[in-house]
């Protein structure tokens, strides 16, 4: 029996892991013809059993119109669902949302507390985020130390932009 049709068949039977599984072979068209609607089914029967992992990437293919029409209210409902369950990546796309009022309105409180969630867990797309609220003020005051410190922990994470951040404090020139 092929991969596929014993995935298939524990999928069928309500494996998560399965369902992901088959959701990933239609979506990048690994092992099964690319079919992003059939993905989407996949993972949303994963995401509706608690899988965190298919909420994300539900609510990503809501976000993005993949195998569906776009609809940024779905994908919030999606992100939001995973990022309680601890996904970083649903997480960090949260921020990102309230941030810039995409699928609800704007919220920079939020948009903090969702990047801080991520950070927490070592994010560095999130530290850099919070270290630019922080320069520039958004949702919270102007704090050009505590922007550094995220700035910094970024950095160390490998964020190229960070750096740059990190070297423009600390020679006193900064880009606006």
């Amino acid at each position: 029996m092929e991969l596929y049709e014993k995935l298939l068949a524990a999928a069928g039977q309500g494996d998560v892991q399965a369902q992901r599984e088959i959701a990933y072979m239609h979506y990048y068209g690994k092992g099964a013809e690319k079919d992003r609607v059939k993905a989407l089914q996949w993972y949303q029967k994963a995401a509706e059993q608690g899988d965190a992992q298919a909420r994300y990437e539900t609510a990503s293919m809501y976000s993005r119109g993949k195998g569906t029409e776009k609809d940024e209210v779905e994908a919030l409902h999606w992100y939001v669902t995973a990022a309680q369950l601890g996904n970083i990546q649903a997480r960090v796309e949260l921020g990102n949302m309230y941030q810039y009022g995409e699928g609800t309105r704007l919220d920079l409180e939020r948009a903090m507390y969702w990047y801080k969630k991520a950070a927490e867990k070592g994010d560095a797309g999130a530290r850099y985020e919070l270290g630019q609220m922080y320069y520039y003020g958004k949702g919270t005051k102007v704090d050009r130390v505590t922007a550094l410190i995220w700035y910094k922990k970024a950095a160390r994470r490998g964020d190229t932009r960070a750096q740059e951040k990190v070297d423009q404090l600390s020679t006193g020139y900064v880009y606006r």
